[in-house]
């Protein structure tokens, strides 16, 4: 059974402009005046020096004070090597099958990341969110539609895993954009109004929902724009702060969760780094 079985546009053998070319000719609705120029908005919403889709990284507060006290990041194998003498012995078997998938033999160089136009990443690997400036990427960085990990599971592991990936991968320049309309585009087939950068910023990366990159190299803190956290986070250290000088007690997990933070804040000051408080994926003044 042939992969394009799956979708005959979308995993067909061809370039992403002529699929997403296919999908805007064969898949538009009938009422496709607004689709075709919500396409157009979806070019400039993630053209545009303001709104420019970066490459990010998620990060727990203890791992962002190692990397900005170290001055690079770390992939897995990098932290496994020095945590338990053995770079294989505690990472998960399928994270080492879809690496040897995607990298054969040099999984330990790459380093990956997620595609953002706003917002704080996929914070299921951390607090905070580097923002890498777009002159860090290199064109040819490899770029994924979905987590690499979805490669190990039904339906895609029915199909061999070097034509998943040569299918589901391109390069951040010239790929990238047409992957980003296909991703945001089949949510917008009922919509009879222009979409908004914060709608395509929330169909680019939502929840865990995102388009994967791979980072050959990797990265120190001059090659940060940013980093971002959530207002949650603010939030709650407001609230503990307040509970604090009321003179109510806090437990040892809040005066440990407060500590870090402020190291955070300091670590960032002294690397002249930039934290932003980001309370929505769209557009902000």
């Amino acid at each position: 059974m042939s992969i394009e079985s799956l979708d005959p546009v979308y995993f067909r053998q061809a370039s992403w402009t002529d699929r997403l070319n296919d999908w805007l000719r064969e898949r538009a609705p009938d009422y496709d005046a607004f689709y075709h120029a919500n396409e157009s908005h979806i070019s400039n919403s993630i053209l545009n020096d303001k709104s420019v889709l970066r490459m990010v990284v998620n990060i727990p507060a203890n791992a962002l004070l190692s990397f900005l006290s170290a001055g690079s990041y770390e992939n897995t194998y990098e932290r496994n090597d020095v945590v338990a003498g053995n770079a294989m012995g505690r990472i998960h078997p399928r994270r080492q099958r879809v690496d040897e998938a995607l990298f054969p033999g040099e999984a330990h160089k790459y380093y990956y990341g997620a595609v953002a136009l706003g917002g704080c990443g996929v914070r299921f690997y951390g607090e905070y969110c580097m923002a890498l400036n777009v002159g860090s990427i290199d064109s040819s960085t490899r770029v994924m539609d979905r987590n690499s990990w979805d490669i190990d599971f039904e339906p895609l592991s029915d199909y061999s895993p070097g034509t998943v990936i040569e299918r589901l991968t391109g390069v951040w320049q010239g790929d990238l954009v047409p992957i980003v309309k296909l991703k945001v585009l089949p949510l917008l087939s009922d919509i009879l109004r222009l979409t908004t950068t914060g709608t395509v910023a929330d169909a680019v990366l939502h929840d865990e929902s995102f388009i994967e990159v791979h980072r050959r190299g990797t990265f120190g803190p001059p090659d940060i724009y940013e980093v971002r956290e959530s207002a949650t986070g603010a939030t709650i250290e407001g609230e503990l702060d307040r509970k604090s000088r009321d003179g109510s007690s806090l437990t040892l997990e809040e005066h440990i969760w407060r500590l870090r933070r402020q190291l955070v804040r300091d670590a960032l000051d002294q690397a002249d780094l930039r934290l932003r408080i980001v309370e929505t994926s769209g557009r902000t003044r």
